[in-house]
């Protein structure tokens, strides 16, 4: 229990990033006003949003998401006149947008979650699959601004919002991927790290382990495939005013604020796990715990394959 209360502590240190950095975010106007950028910012013309949500909690961090993206570009003007402190302002913003970015609207959290529902998984499994995601996302951003700068110089970039093929082909992919999780668990290689005793067992756990890793990587790069808006922008607006490196800089904060609260919800769905398979512990029933295993085994992989259904066929 003490390795569940030390992962749930960072579960909710990682998640309460958010909150502890939203006053600053409201707390600023709107720098997208005419005369907040130099003219030759190609992106100029168009501010990264998140994804419209019907829930109230999902328009609430869509337009935290934005308010902080907008003291972001702020900061970045203030950045390209030489202001040190702006750079440091603008850094945190930068990691502070990461982690808004990460945790509202989107599939990538709850693809997280129900990974780890599914499996057992160590601690150091979600963060390394909430960095992985995070390198997906923002990588792609780079390579975007790059191609854009390069093609497009003085127009506004294509922005990753519509581009609905590689949506489409991302939705796809965490459906594919949720329905071999499935098929893997009914053929009984489903990957989970059992604490076996006898040492006969150390190549079958190695192959788990194996297993697990290809799994992680898989949902990374579906999860992470359609590139970050913000750090797009970020990165078109610094190579056009002559400071790639800053862009750089801000791009990869970006990203490990997007890992924190990724990891964040990561640890979640291992606690979620690990306390609903102790509860069902207390039945006294010895089959009690396998069933609920089973159940927890296959509902993951379920989740995941019925997330990427339902976004392939609202993105169609």
């Amino acid at each position: 229990m003490r390795q569940d209360a030390v992962i749930l502590r960072a579960a909710f240190l990682a998640l309460l990033l958010a909150l502890i950095a939203a006053p600053a975010a409201w707390a600023q106007g709107n720098p997208f006003a005419p005369g907040s950028k130099p003219q030759a910012a190609p992106a100029q013309q168009t501010a990264p949003a998140a994804a419209p949500s019907a829930s109230l909690g999902g328009s609430w961090f869509a337009e935290l998401q934005r308010q902080v993206n907008r003291q972001l570009n702020q900061r970045l003007a203030e950045i390209n006149k030489g202001s040190p402190v702006a750079l440091l302002i603008g850094a945190a913003f930068a990691f502070v947008y990461g982690v808004f970015h990460a945790a509202g609207p989107g599939h990538g959290k709850m693809l997280v979650v129900s990974y780890f529902i599914g499996r057992d998984a160590h601690p150091l499994r979600g963060a390394l699959m909430g960095g992985q995601i995070a390198l997906v996302h923002v990588g792609g951003a780079v390579i975007v601004a790059i191609i854009a700068t390069a093609i497009m110089t003085g127009t506004a970039p294509p922005s990753p919002e519509d581009m609905r093929g590689v949506k489409l082909a991302s939705y796809a992919s965490v459906a594919a991927i949720g329905a071999w999780l499935l098929a893997s668990v009914l053929r009984g290689g489903d990957g989970h790290l059992h604490a076996h005793q006898d040492h006969g067992h150390a190549g079958h756990d190695h192959a788990h382990g194996k297993s697990q890793g290809r799994s992680s990587v898989m949902v990374s790069l579906a999860a992470g495939a359609v590139p970050c808006t913000g750090a797009v922008l970020v990165l078109i607006y610094c190579i056009a005013n002559g400071i790639p490196v800053v862009g750089l800089g801000l791009v990869l904060l970006i990203g490990l604020g997007m890992a924190v609260t990724l990891t964040g919800f990561g640890l979640a769905g291992m606690v979620a796990r690990r306390r609903t398979l102790a509860f069902a512990q207390r039945g006294g029933k010895a089959e009690r715990p396998t069933r609920w295993r089973r159940a927890l085994d296959l509902a993951g992989p379920s989740l995941i394959l019925a997330l990427g259904v339902a976004l392939f066929i609202g993105a169609y």
